[in-house]
């Protein structure tokens, strides 16, 4: 627990990527803004919390941020303090926790004069106290080597809202997740508030309606009706620093799938018609035998899509097993017993290691154990130090495919020159 300014306090998780989270003390009732989703470390200090006059009220910017286990069930028995979410994420919020939810609209929600929740499709947080002005944006606006990025979902008024945001006073930005690399904390100098406003303002502006929106608003599209432009990459999660590497190959247009890894059935398989390239990363959802979702899938590739499937779990990812192994002359995940490290070999012979050079060996934090079984046309890219297979990649029809589970932990800067050039090899190898 460490006081920032007069009435903010943080408590911190983590060591490389670290999740941050907010006590507000205020004389209408403390608030708690979590970030809890990977812990947190608010329990090792009610105390201290209780001495500050307790917690009235528990935010969440998003699903994503609520805790699993019992923190917020155990904040509402010591304090009484519901937990309040956005309505869109009631459903995500109440699978993790049992603490009693209040929700509140696209409107947002304000307590008292000087507490603001402004919903940008994401919840944004604003609080006013002895004249200064701090923002909470979750991970919704982020500073990233001078540069201002907005993240959000498509929301009905959502000019209104960001118009709303820029209007407000803003001293500093307190993220909700930091790396090493980043400032713990944001002051706004008078270029960097002019640069911020100018962004949101931007953002305001009546556009056409993008592939992303369509879909989020449960729209059908057909491939004819796709802007000329680059091959069309789209995935339920790409981390921050993998995008970049993506942006800096200029192969493809990538862009999110909405509702990530657990979004309706039907804008899944639309996203699968229109893409050129599909990248499941840690892919959650699960389906029969029998679902569509497998033809759809050899229907992808049969016309030369490609297809990426990561997930970097030890244990046997059951959702890929579900149809028989999608494509077992590839690969098959396999159940390994050993605890292999995380030092990974890459291996040579195929295009998709790009520049990496054969026997190169590289760390991945990401990768925690997971092996695969070759099938007859696969060609192994990398392996683990046990000698078992981590990546493997084939062609399926006139389409591409390749497994894996070591790609960049969106908490990490990718700073290791071999994982860099390996990750380039196997997006150009996957390119149209």
């Amino acid at each position: 627990m460490k006081k920032l300014f007069p009435g903010v306090y943080r408590f911190s998780v983590g060591k490389r990527g670290r999740s941050h989270s907010y006590l507000l003390v205020r004389k209408q009732g403390n608030i708690l803004i979590c970030h809890a989703n990977r812990g947190s470390s608010v329990i090792d200090f009610l105390d201290e919390v209780e001495g500050l006059g307790g917690i009235a009220h528990q935010f969440v910017c998003e699903g994503a941020d609520a805790a699993r286990g019992e923190l917020h069930e155990q904040l509402y028995e010591r304090f009484g303090c519901r937990l309040n979410c956005h309505e869109r994420d009631r459903k995500k919020v109440a699978k993790k926790t049992e603490c009693p939810i209040s929700e509140f609209g696209d409107e947002g929600l304000a307590l008292g004069r000087d507490f603001r929740a402004v919903d940008i499709g994401h919840t944004v947080f604003h609080w006013s106290n002895r004249g200064k002005h701090f923002l909470f944006p979750g991970h919704a606006v982020e500073l990233q080597d001078d540069e201002w990025g907005i993240h959000m979902h498509p929301v009905p008024d959502l000019a209104s809202s960001l118009s709303a945001l820029a209007d407000l006073p803003v001293d500093f930005l307190l993220p909700g997740r930091t790396s090493p690399s980043e400032e713990e904390y944001h002051t706004f100098t008078d270029r960097s508030r002019r640069d911020y406003r100018q962004v949101l303002r931007e953002s305001c502006r009546p556009t056409k309606k993008s592939l992303q929106a369509s879909l989020q608003s449960g729209e059908r599209v057909a491939e004819d009706e796709l802007e000329p432009g680059l091959p069309q990459l789209l995935s339920n999660y790409i981390s921050p620093h993998l995008q970049s590497v993506i942006d800096e190959l200029g192969l493809f247009d990538s862009l999110g799938m909405p509702g990530g890894a657990t979004g309706k059935i039907d804008i899944l398989i639309n996203s699968l018609e229109l893409a050129d390239c599909f990248f499941f990363h840690d892919f959650k959802r699960e389906f029969r035998p029998e679902h569509k979702f497998w033809d759809m899938l050899g229907a992808h590739l049969a016309k030369g899509g490609t297809l990426l499937i990561n997930d970097a779990r030890r244990t046997v990812n059951e959702r890929w097993i579900a149809g028989g192994h999608p494509f077992p002359e590839i690969a098959v995940w396999s159940r390994p017993e050993e605890d292999p490290g995380t030092e990974l070999t890459v291996c040579g012979g195929h295009p998709g290691i790009g520049t990496a050079l054969p026997e190169a060996r590289f760390q991945s934090d990401f990768y925690h154990g997971m092996s695969l079984e070759p099938g007859d046309r696969g060609s192994m890219l990398v392996r683990n130090a046990a000698g078992r297979p981590v990546v493997v990649a084939g062609e399926v029809g006139k389409g591409r495919v390749i497994f894996g589970g070591f790609f960049y932990h969106p908490h990490r800067d990718p700073v290791g020159e071999t994982e860099r050039q390996l990750v380039e090899g196997i997006f150009r190898w996957l390119a149209p």
